[in-house]
């Protein structure tokens, strides 16, 4: 009966939020996000969810608003959620933030879009503007789910935050500043923490990236916004990759946006912050941060399966193939071989949830165990 009533439940979660406005209770506090699904989206094939967190005084309607990051989810196929601080603040750790389990809010969202969409829990991305940016940074050294990449638009670390750093997974990190930012100094200090080099240079640790990035000059494609960019890569790495685009007299801004009032200072036009973030987002998977590889290539063979009392039963259609099993946060829980027919997979320690398994040629099989 629970299960039928959940079943119900998520039914009608479903149809009246998969656009708009969502609230619900998070430790009995009322939270609230918008949510783009795109035209696209088909149930049973997985698809990307990307978190868009706002800045200080600013609000999810907000960052949606000036980062048009909806046109990008239509346009590529993938679900984007626009979580609201309370009272427009995160828990950065900056003076005066909220002091809100945040990360643990994020983290039920994105299970509650689990339950609702089939979303590839490998493909979990976090990005935001200045505060927004900081929290991103937070969910990628302290959340117990994977999120496959993150990006900070004028945003840094606390030195809290950047003293605790301790990730369960690697994460491929993009970071956009402006050098002539008057909220968020690119060479840190004051009350907003680490500079953007200071900040580089732990995730390149963290990441076992080179010191020394290669530096390319972007065209600078509008001459009249007083600003160029770089674009800095720290190449090669053998976790996640780091990367780098320096806004040269660019202010406390999401590049490419049309609204003036978003942030404060130059807006670079040369680049389109929303595109390039996708652009990054799109090259990365918790596969790739699990396997220092490139995502395997597709195959026309067949890969279905089901599970019951802790077991899963996996028909594979190719010849014998290697296989990596993931649970719902993007932790890799074991390998083994398919071979042609079935094959019995035991889930180590879990009984129930959400499993993903990825064999070499490609293949990618949802599993839900109850």
């Amino acid at each position: 009966m629970r299960a039928i009533l959940l079943a119900l439940c998520c039914s009608l979660i479903s149809t009246l939020s998969s656009q708009g406005l969502v609230t619900f209770m998070h430790n009995g506090i009322t939270r609230e996000y918008n949510l783009y699904v795109p035209t696209s989206y088909t149930a049973g094939t997985p698809v990307p969810l990307v978190f868009a967190l706002h800045g200080t005084t600013q609000t999810g309607a907000g960052i949606m608003d000036f980062s048009d990051f909806n046109s990008v989810a239509e346009a590529n196929g993938f679900i984007v959620a626009y979580p609201s601080g309370i009272g427009g603040s995160w828990n950065t750790g900056l003076p005066g933030a909220s002091t809100a389990d945040d990360l643990g809010l994020i983290d039920t969202i994105a299970t509650i879009l689990e339950q609702q969409y089939t979303i590839d829990p490998l493909r979990i991305f976090s990005c935001g503007f200045s505060a927004g940016g900081y929290m991103s940074y937070r969910l990628a050294c302290e959340s117990p789910r994977c999120f496959a990449a993150v990006v900070s638009v004028a945003g840094t670390m606390t030195e809290v935050a950047y003293n605790a750093c301790a990730p369960t997974f690697p994460a491929n990190v993009l970071h956009i500043h402006g050098t002539s930012d008057l909220v968020v100094n690119y060479n840190g200090g004051g009350l907003t923490g680490k500079s953007v080099d200071e900040v580089l240079a732990l995730w390149n640790t963290w990441n076992d990236c080179n010191s020394t990035p290669l530096i390319t000059a972007l065209p600078n494609i509008v001459t009249l916004d007083l600003s160029t960019v770089e674009h800095h890569d720290y190449a090669p790495c053998t976790q996640g990759a780091v990367e780098l685009l320096k806004v040269l007299g660019g202010g406390h801004q999401w590049p490419g946006t049309s609204n003036l009032l978003a942030g404060l200072g130059i807006i670079n036009q040369d680049i389109d912050a929303s595109e390039e973030i996708w652009d990054f987002f799109s090259q990365h998977s918790c596969l790739d941060v699990n396997t220092g590889s490139p995502d395997f290539a597709a195959t026309p063979a067949t890969l279905t399966g089901h599970c019951v009392y802790g077991q899963c039963a996996v028909d594979w259609s190719g010849a014998a193939t290697t296989y990596k099993l993931f649970d719902g946060r993007g932790a890799l829980m074991c390998t083994g071989t398919l071979t042609r027919g079935r094959t019995a997979i035991a889930l180590p320690g879990r009984t129930s949830g959400l499993f993903v398994l990825r064999c070499q040629q490609g293949a990618t099989l949802r599993l839900v165990a109850e």
